[in-house]
């Protein structure tokens, strides 16, 4: 059975296993490129002598400490606000439509209709603010994200 070698604390781990037992690192997978030739010379290897062209597995992520914590707080609380007023609206629409099913059917669908529809509005408006702080946030980490991987890889350079 194959082992992979964890790049991280060098345990060997069963070649099955996508992350190592030791430290919990995701396992890197050699994929090695091929090169056609006649014949091998200084060069031009043996394709068993080259060295790691790639991996199959992605890089280690880097972990960012969390900035804006309030700004995470508010999207979730407005997408918390989309379900909850919209819940309500909806409540009310249905007692609008218990009170004047008595008095006309036809008033009491419309104040039913009308409430689905304004929850509708109320949810999709809480919703569409909480979603759009949120990818703002996504947007602030994924560029601190690539400006570290662009440090590091000025400093392997």
């Amino acid at each position: 059975m194959s082992t992979i070698q964890c790049q991280n604390c060098g345990a060997e781990n069963v070649g099955t296993v996508n992350f190592c037992k030791q430290c919990g690192s995701k396992l890197e997978r050699v994929v090695l490129t091929a090169v056609a030739t006649d014949s091998p010379s200084p060069n031009n290897p043996p394709p068993t002598a080259l060295p790691r062209m790639g991996t199959a597995a992605s890089p280690t992520p880097i972990r960012l400490e969390t900035k804006f914590t309030s700004l995470h707080n508010i999207a979730a609380t407005c997408k918390l606000l989309a379900y909850l007023l919209a819940g309500l609206v909806v409540l009310g629409g249905i007692g609008a439509f218990v009170i004047t099913v008595s008095d006309s059917a036809t008033s009491a669908v419309g104040a039913l209709l009308g409430a689905l529809i304004w929850a509708a509005i109320v949810y999709i408006f809480w919703r569409v603010i909480g979603e759009g702080i949120s990818v703002l946030l996504d947007i602030e980490e994924n560029t601190r994200r690539a400006a570290v991987l662009l440090q590091q890889k000025e400093h392997k350079s």
